[in-house]
């Protein structure tokens, strides 16, 4: 689409300011109570929403309630700019802010859209994932951030802010019951402790049986997750205050799997080994106790990719423990505010699944263990020059230690039916028939990758008014990423001599000579530069120009990937954006905006069967439009509403990876040419709408909340595979009733009203994505949930 949005939104922007003026010189309606006014921090100050020259979307802790959002996944019901994908675990998931962003899979990758937790940097999209039980407000800030928030922002960034330990005492407990035995608890507490000190203490809990039927083994797709959160106010004087925080979380469950298709070349080694493993195992290779039976064989039993019925031995188990703390230090004079920043947060996880290729034949036993380890600090001083002129600046430094794998322990451990699996595909080797050529029961595989990253920033911005009606705004940042990492692969086979070649997904899983020790460092200016005009009070249209960076870094982990193709090279952007922001007579808020982004060097996930690649695309183009509005159309029913269409694509990209299936376009390297098409999750057309209602009835109050979410249709393959992976627009409904009298409020609630079923990712089979059988796995959506909740605040 080549319209030129910046003369097309100015125009708008020109034509809202010239009725807006005539609106002011009418009577306001008072017979409706106006909106309230919303107050964000994303230019690091506090300033109301519609004075801030971006598009922002803010989600208030009375909306968060409304809607019945549990966690940032669920943002999404009301940020259309907002895509949210996750698969095997939690910890995966990732986000997406105008169709940018990358896989969550890949745990030495680091996203394009950051997230900020009361400020703090939070290197994994997972640790920001989990029941929101005090939140005070959500900021989807859109579009590169790279200037006041440094690293790994070049699509975005959300900022979660915690509400602050109060003075006053203040307690909160809810009750949910739901159904497949779901549960959960959201509790807080407040109050002083002295007349300068305060505190704060918030405990979330869920819980939920298994609703993924598994065929054959225990079912999946639970939830057990703990968390608790401490705050401690300090303020000695109105010029000081001290904010320290700490929580902790902890995870243990197992996880949806995939819903599988599995094509007939799978499909017949599958059931040729289930149909007579008596056969199979006096087939067994030198060293084997003959007539060994893999009891435990199964034929396909399931062949429906959209059903969350599966097939697999044992479900995949998940354990995450983190730990985080903050200290926030505030000094306030006449003149200035200067911060003091510092977090800490440390986590780890692990993952075990006896059954990766989810055949119900124990092929491969996977383990995963995961460490990770951050402390940053930023200082900074806002200066308040004057009613015209504004100023900030300040320095950051970020520190990361990750680690994967173990040293004393085996990721990849060869089961008995892969000597069975090909005995029955009849494959063995030359020299010795009675030995397929898959490997033996028992070889093992380890990988043990360690990643240092440390990231230096220095940065400024000021912001004049140089008339009543005409502001800019000017920033500076400077950006240095060093990153060391080394892997270690370790393969292992128990057979002597020439049986020590033939253990194929061990050696190819964890070779040897893929082990590697690299460092390198990239450094980049950015900036911002900024126009805002005024018509009116209530009135404004804005145009910007902001460039970003994101530092380079390694293909770690395991995989046969050769070491030419391990490192991927920074990512830069240069963003175009004009809006307007407008308000009408305090019961209509009217924002719009158009933007441009072209990416250099984008960096591009994409699985290809148990191992994940990143490398660069030459150009990546963003563009479209967007608008939300909010009206209260009487004292107790409000409208909100947002849409937007974006087209995303690789505008030059030749090296992409290929789908199951496709031939390379360039034989030498394994690479398809994507160029021209448009991007993985990326719909063009997403929309939300919210319906709040309130009425007084006798001593209580009655309330409702629907809403409903549209995403458009969108490959859901990130090596497009135009077979499997497009999934057709479709639409999400939930709906809150309930009734509130004081300090008591029950409501019960239905999510994804319709039950609808969506593929929120598709990827190619685990074990077999090299044959062209079509053979793939499906992520889908949740399925209805209902439930009560019962609350009582104070």
């Amino acid at each position: 689409m080549k319209t030129s949005y910046s003369l097309l939104t100015l125009a708008i922007a020109t034509v809202l300011g010239s009725q807006q003026a005539r609106a002011q010189a009418e009577p306001a309606d008072t017979s409706v109570t106006a909106l309230e006014e919303i107050q964000v921090i994303a230019r690091k100050t506090s300033e109301p929403i519609q004075d801030v020259p971006m598009a922002i979307s803010a989600v208030t802790a009375e909306q968060v309630q409304a809607a019945g959002i549990r966690d940032v996944a669920d943002l999404t019901v009301v940020v259309p700019s907002l895509v949210v994908t996750t698969n095997s675990n939690p910890f995966n998931t990732s986000y997406r802010i105008r169709r940018i962003g990358n896989e969550g899979n890949i745990p030495d990758f680091e996203p394009d859209t950051g997230l900020f937790i009361d400020g703090a940097y939070r290197s994994r999209s997972g640790l920001g994932l989990g029941d929101l039980a005090d939140i005070e407000q959500v900021e989807v800030l859109r579009g590169p951030q790279s200037t006041l928030y440094g690293r790994n922002v070049t699509a975005g960034a959300i900022s979660v802010r915690t509400a602050m330990p109060s003075q006053t005492f203040g307690a909160m407990g809810e009750l949910t019951s739901g159904n497949d035995n779901f549960w959960g608890v959201r509790s807080y507490v407040t109050g002083g402790l002295t007349d300068s000190v305060s505190a704060r203490l918030s405990v979330t809990g869920s819980r939920r049986d298994a609703i993924a039927d598994n065929l054959i083994g225990d079912d999946s797709d639970d939830l057990n997750q703990f968390a608790v959160r401490g705050q401690l106010l300090f303020e000695p004087s109105d010029s000081w205050q001290i904010r320290l925080i700490g929580s902790h979380v902890e995870r243990d469950m197992k996880p949806a799997l995939a819903d599988m298709y599995y094509g007939p070349a799978v499909s017949a080694l599958v059931n040729a080994t289930a149909a007579n493993p008596a056969a199979l195992g006096a087939a067994d290779g030198p060293g084997l106790a003959d007539g060994v039976i893999n009891s435990s064989a199964q034929p396909i039993l399931d062949n429906d990719p959209l059903n969350r019925r599966v097939q697999a031995l044992a479900p995949l188990q998940f354990e995450q423990k983190s730990d985080e703390a903050i200290a926030s230090i505030e000094y306030s004079a006449d003149s200035f505010t200067f911060t003091s920043l510092s977090s800490y947060d440390v986590y780890d996880v692990t993952q075990s699944w006896n059954d990766a290729g989810q055949t119900g034949l124990e092929l491969v036993n996977y383990r995963d263990f995961q460490t990770g380890e951050t402390f940053s600090q930023e200082l900074r001083i806002n200066s308040r020059g004057g009613d015209r002129f504004n100023w900030l600046a300040g320095v950051y430094f970020y520190d990361n230690h990750f680690q994967r794998g173990d040293e004393d322990k085996h990721e990849f451990t060869l089961g008995q039916a892969i000597d069975e699996l090909g005995v029955a595909a009849g494959i063995a080797s030359p020299t010795l028939p009675n030995v397929p050529v898959f490997g033996l029961p028992g070889d093992t595989g380890d990988f043990y990758e360690i990643s240092d990253s440390q990231s230096y920033g220095a940065f400024a911005q000021s912001s004049m008014d140089v008339t009543d009606s005409l502001a800019v705004t000017l920033g500076l940042r400077y950006s240095l990423e060093e990153k060391d990492v080394s892997l270690t692969n370790t393969p292992f086979t128990s057979a002597p001599g020439p049986l020590a070649g033939l253990s194929l997904p061990v050696r190819l899983l964890t070779p040897a000579a893929a082990s590697f020790a690299l460092n390198d460092e990239w450094d980049a200016v950015t900036g911002t530069f900024n126009t805002v005009y005024r018509f009116t009070p209530d009135a404004m249209a804005y145009a910007t120009v902001a460039t970003g960076f994101k530092g380079g870094g390694y293909n770690g982990g395991f995989g046969n990937t050769p070491l030419a193709r391990r490192p991927f090279d920074s990512e830069d952007v240069i963003s175009y954006e004009v809006g307007a922001k407008t308000e009408w007579g305090g019961r209509v808020r009217l924002n719009a905006a158009a933007f441009l982004a072209d990416y250099d060097d984008f960096q591009s996930a994409s699985f290809i069967g148990l191992q994940f690649l990143v490398n660069n695309a030459e150009k990546v183009r963003v563009q479209g439009l967007e608008a939300d509005m909010t009206a209260r159309l009487t004292d107790g029913l409000t409208l909100d509403m947002s849409a937007t269409y974006a087209e995303a694509t690789y505008e030059k990209y030749t090296q992409g990876s290929c789908y199951s299936g496709r031939a390379p376009d360039d034989p030498a390297t394994g690479g398809c040419d994507l160029s021209g098409q448009t991007l993985p999750f990326a719909p063009e057309l997403t929309a939300t709408a919210g319906l709040t209602w309130e009425q007084d009835v006798g001593p209580g109050t009655i309330f409702s909340r629907l809403d409903g979410n549209w995403i458009g249709e969108q490959n859901v393959t990130s090596e497009l595979d135009p077979n499997h992976g497009m999934q057709d627009g479709y639409a999400i409904a939930n709906l809150r009733l309930g009734w509130r009298q004081g300090s008591w409020e029950i409501s019960t609630w239905v999510r994804n009203l319709t039950d609808e079923t969506y593929i929120t990712q598709t990827a190619q089979s685990n074990l077999f994505a090299s044959l062209a059988d079509g053979t793939y796995q499906n992520y889908l959506g949740a399925q209805r949930s209902y439930g009560i909740s019962v609350q009582a605040k104070y």
